[in-house]
């Protein structure tokens, strides 16, 4: 089945029309704020309002509203991707996380972004899940996303982390989105596969995933020991038959110290393995 993107308008009265903000004017606002952006992507709401300060300012009257909760507008555009689903037999669930950094005067409220000793920036990081279609690649919604701060009174902690249950650190932020996700979708998550980068590879998620009989694909990140083999994982894999070599494009990225643009060749492998279960500190297994 072929799919096009609607106009901003009605693709904006999809999205937010639903969404319970306390006032149906609000609404009404938010899916003309929605379309307008949708319009001028990656554009700020002055630029993106071209000159008509009316609407400009009716959106930053809605930003700031403190009645306006900004989970009721996420629910709304979930439920919206939640019933696009049945529309595709399979689906990629691409996730990742972002980190929204700020530099200015009002970021008391915001958290510890890392880097530098005596670094003054300060913002938050957002875990997203996108619907891509697998066939057509169209993308479909927005499914799941968390947002935090890190408290900046933690900061050279970290080694503190291996002590902490699994469900209070960061990483578990992976498991949780498949929750949100099950939660939203049932039974349809059987047309979903996962797909996360290297961070993801953490034993806890992984036994969820094949518990909770969900299909997904994670970047291996360690090398790890394998039940009943004298090679580690990555070993274990390279002596297996090629199944043929792929080529990706890189795409140039940043200025003149960033990632250059280049090709880069893929050789394909594959086998089954069952992971060691490994030992966390304190003595106790994952």
């Amino acid at each position: 089945m072929a799919h096009t993107t609607p106009p901003p308008e009605q693709w904006s009265e999809q999205v937010f029309g639903q969404a319970e903000l306390g006032d149906r004017r609000r609404t009404q606002r938010l899916v003309k704020i929605g379309a307008m952006l949708a319009s001028h992507t990656g554009d700020s709401a002055l630029a993106a309002s071209e000159g008509d300060s009316a609407l400009s300012e009716g959106a930053y009257r809605l930003f700031r509203n403190d009645a306006v909760d900004t989970n009721a507008i996420a629910k709304s555009g979930f439920a919206a991707t939640a019933k696009s689903v049945t529309d595709y037999a399979e689906l990629l669930a691409v996730e990742d996380t972002t980190t929204l950094a700020y530099t200015h005067t009002a970021t008391k409220e915001l958290g510890d972004m890392g880097g530098k000793a005596g670094s003054k920036n300060r913002g938050f990081h957002v875990h997203s899940v996108l619907l891509v279609a697998q066939q057509t690649e169209c993308t479909v919604g927005l499914i799941a996303q968390q947002r935090w701060c890190r408290d900046r009174a933690k900061r050279g902690q970290r080694n503190q982390n291996k002590y902490r249950a699994y469900e209070d650190k960061e990483s578990y932020k992976w498991q949780n989105a498949s929750e949100q996700m099950t939660q939203r979708l049932g039974d349809n998550m059987s047309r979903l596969i996962s797909v996360c980068d290297r961070e993801a590879d953490v034993y806890e998620y992984l036994m969820y995933k094949i518990e909770a009989r969900q299909r997904y694909i994670v970047r291996a990140c360690h090398d790890r020991r394998l039940d009943d083999e004298k090679e580690n994982l990555f070993a274990n894999v390279a002596q297996t038959e090629s199944l043929g070599q792929h080529t990706l494009k890189i795409a140039q990225r940043g200025g003149v110290h960033g990632r250059t643009a280049r090709d880069v060749r893929l050789t394909l492998h594959s086998q089954s393995a069952t992971l060691h279960r490994p030992e966390r500190k304190g003595g106790h297994k994952a």
